[in-house]
This record gives C-alpha cells, structure tokens and sequence, in this order.
C-alpha cells in the first residue's frame, strides 16, 4: 500500500476533513491532509515526556493519553488541551497512577461526547437558550457539565465559538448557563458536550489480566465505575460514535455506542446498558492474506459514516504491505454485504430429467452478521453441471428483501454428479 497520512506516533483523531496527531520528540500537534501534507504544527505550550498513545477530540478539546513512566504498569495521564492563538494549551491534567487499589496500565480511551444544535437563537449577554438532544442526551446536561457553542453563524460574530458551564435544564430543551453569553448565535449553530472519559484498563483493580472498562468523569477525573470482562483486555484502539447522527440515518441500532477493536473485530458497546455488553460486532480486514496474523490498530477515528485505522501494515486487495510509519485504512458504518450462506433441501437428487427438485435459500449478511437487503439491493442465482433439463426456476435479478432471504427451486437434469449453485448480490 502507498503511505498515506505517513504518522510518526501511533495516535490520531480526525475532524473537519484533516487528521491530527500528538508527537512527544518536537512537541507539537501536527495537523494533515488525506495524503500526509503538512498543513499545520502547532506547539504545545506544556512539554510531553512519554509518546501520546491515543488521541481523542470532543468538537473544542484534545484529548491526550501517555504513560506516567517507560513502565506501562505505573500508571497513565489523560490530558485535555485546547488552541489558543495557534498554540496547544493545556487546560486539564487526570493522572491515574497505580495505587493500593488499582493497577492502572492502559492504551487506548474514548470521549464520551454528543453533538447537537440550537433550536432557538442565543443572543449576546443573555444567559439562556433551547438545544437539540433527545431525552436520554439532554439528561445528561447536569449542573456542571461544560458545552461548546459554535461556530456562529449569526452577523457580527461569524465563526466565534464559546465555552459555557449548564447551571440549570428545563422544558422545551431549554438551558442556562452560569454566566452570560460574550457572543451571539443563531438557531442550527452546533453545540457540543462530554460527559465521561472511558478507558481500557488490562487490570480490574489489582487484579492482573483480567480486563476492565473504567468510567471517568471528564469534569473532574473521578472514577465513576469499573466493569470487569475479558473482551477489555489488550485494547489498543477506540472511539466514540453517535450512530444515529448520522446523515443518511442507518438503521443499525441508532444510538451513540462507545467501539474497540478486539483482534479483527470492531465492537460496539452500548453504554446506557448498565451491564456495557457488546451489542455489535463488525468484522474488520486487519488481517493477513492467510488469516494467520492480525495487524494491530492503534487508535481509531471517524468523520461522519467513515472509520479510520491506524495501522503499520495492511492487506490490501491481496497484497501485504509493512510500512515503517503509521497510516490510515478506510472502513465504514454502513452495513455491506459479506456472506451468502446457501442451502438446498434436499441436497442430494436422482438425475431424473426434472422428476425432481430442491428448494434453494439464500440468506445474506453484512459486516454486523445482520439481515442484509432492501435499498435496491438484489441477488442473482446461478448453477452449473447437472445436465441437460437442469434449470432454476428464476436466473434474473430477484429484488432482496430485508430480511435478506431469498429462495428458489432447482429442478434436476439428466446427468448425475455434483451440481454448483452460486449467488451473487448486487448493490
């Protein structure tokens, strides 16, 4: 594969059509396009000693994480930074180092963040204004919690953004903050907020290797919650994604799901479920040509229904490649077909030249193992051997149903002998 974003640092976020990235050895951002030019460095205004290990990005802030130390079982930091003036500050600092009741040893976090707009204008010096999140999102607005607003597209203040603390909710989505608004906005502009930070621990308490999921308060750090299971173990890459934001919707279980990659496999964890069960799983081509390795992710990211890999080596359309910086490789959300699971009942006939016959099905699924059909999509039947007589008894374009379940009949021929049938579905 040709090298891409060409990342010296195994962490990346993307927004806005580029790609970001932390590098500890000049200490800057760097910020690029799809094809790895430079677009931007941005200095940090705090030094970083250890190599950022993943990377995250709420709509205002970055967020970083790095070891404490060269000894990953000591502990990690998660920092929050946001650009000021061209330059990256820091605003935030959580610092898990292992204790007498943790060992806190991990690579890979994800912002719990959701984006919405305003449903009436918000005008300058006034304290109060409506955003667009459904029940569940707009409980989550507490006392407290911080909100992005912006960029604004109301005159006079066109592209100013602004950092607003929630002081009370009400009906109508209705929100005021603690202090009044400096700059104007109109209803549509995009709004912005988190609410906890996740992170995949190798440790559940003190106890090693088993697998965690930790649930942070992106507030203040405090430790909300700690989920022990053995999917959590050896996780290098997530990512936060609000499905049913997306644009056309997907009909793929519309809410927003906290994702990792586990081997070849990209779950989906829904974490409104107090029980953080993987909901979903999606199969992934990090794979080599003969399924005998799997090449690590190191961070995840998304824009829009798009996801991106960060990987060193890639599987290409059968050919391997093992690049010496780190690159992207493109997946997506959206559900395409990945089997056709055919069956014939009877499977064994007579070659009676058409005293016979055997119902064929044929069911199909995307990357989620889920029903795939409708949209247009369609499937065609074909087969070969069995002699003169042999027919299905339709070889067009058959419309595939949502269920993704199709059937036809084979009727025999005159020759024995195995008998090939195939599908081929068209989208």
């Amino acid at each position: 594969m040709v090298q891409n974003i060409r990342l010296l640092n195994p962490n990346m976020v993307r927004d806005d059509g580029y790609f970001f990235s932390f590098d500890e050895e000049t200490d800057v951002m760097v910020q690029k396009t799809d094809d790895g030019t430079l677009a931007f460095a941005y200095p940090l205004d705090t030094p970083i000693s250890s190599e950022v290990t993943s990377l995250d990005f709420d709509g205002e802030s970055f967020w970083t994480m790095e070891n404490i130390t060269a000894t990953a079982s000591d502990g990690f930091r998660i920092r929050r930074w946001v650009i000021e003036n061209f330059v990256m500050v820091l605003q935030q600092t959580f610092s898990f180092a292992t204790d007498t009741n943790d060992t806190f040893e991990s690579a890979a976090f994800a912002i719990e963040r959701y984006k919405g707009t305003l449903t009436s204008g918000a005008i300058e010096n006034t304290s109060t204004t409506n955003v667009s999140f459904d029940t569940t999102v707009f409980n989550l607005l507490t006392p407290g919690t911080k909100m992005f607003i912006g960029p604004s597209t109301k005159t006079g203040f066109v592209g100013e953004t602004e950092s607003v603390t929630i002081s009370t909710t009400g009906g109508g989505n209705a929100v005021t903050f603690t202090s009044p608004l400096t700059n104007g906005f109109t209803s549509g502009d995009p709004v912005v907020f988190s609410k906890n930070i996740w992170f995949f621990n190798e440790n559940f308490l003190k106890t090693a290797g088993v697998g965690a999921l930790y649930k942070i308060s992106a507030l203040d750090g405090t430790i909300s919650s700690r989920t022990s299971g053995g999917a959590f173990v050896t996780v290098n890459a997530a990512d936060f994604v609000e499905i049913d934001s997306f644009s056309p919707p997907l009909d793929i279980h519309n809410k927003p799901f906290l994702i990792f990659i586990r081997t070849n496999n990209l779950l989906f964890i829904d974490i409104n479920d107090s029980n953080l069960i993987t909901e979903l799983s999606s199969i992934q081509n990090n794979l080599n040509i003969a399924t005998t390795e799997v090449f690590e992710v190191f961070d995840l990211a998304h824009e829009g229904d798009t996801l991106f890999r960060l990987q060193k080596k890639f599987n290409i359309a059968g050919t391997e490649t093992s690049e010496g910086t780190h690159n992207y490789q493109l997946a997506t959300f959206r559900p395409f077909p990945t089997a056709i699971a055919l069956t014939a009942v009877p499977a064994v006939l007579p070659a009676d030249s058409g005293a016979s016959n055997s119902a064929i099905t044929a069911v199909v699924t995307d990357q989620y193992a889920l029903a795939f059909g409708g949209g247009g999509a369609t499937i065609q039947f074909s087969t070969a051997g069995g002699g003169t007589g042999s027919s299905l008894s339709e070889t067009g374009l058959i419309s595939l149903p949502t269920n993704g379940t199709v059937g036809v009949t084979y009727t025999t021929g005159d020759a024995a002998g195995l008998v090939t049938i195939s599908a081929e579905v068209r989208i």
